[in-house]
């Protein structure tokens, strides 16, 4: 191969992992903003169970359910 092709084909190389570097540092923050995102997500769910346990009690005092079902 001659010199211009070597240096034509380091300079795609270069390119092709400058895009990747970019690619792999997307992902580590996708990751991150997933992981925060389902956080957020397990506090809400734990956040309406609590209002539906406190939700049953009240109905329970207030005798609104029927307790044989």
């Amino acid at each position: 191969m001659t010199e211009d092709a070597t240096n034509l084909i380091l300079e795609h190389l270069r390119h092709i992992r400058s895009k990747v570097d970019r690619v792999a540092d997307d992902v580590v923050e996708l990751k991150q903003r997933m992981t925060a995102a389902e956080a957020a997500i397990n506090r809400l769910q734990q956040a309406i169970d609590r209002i539906g346990v406190r939700l049953d009690r009240i109905e329970a005092r207030l005798g609104l359910i029927d307790e044989t079902a």
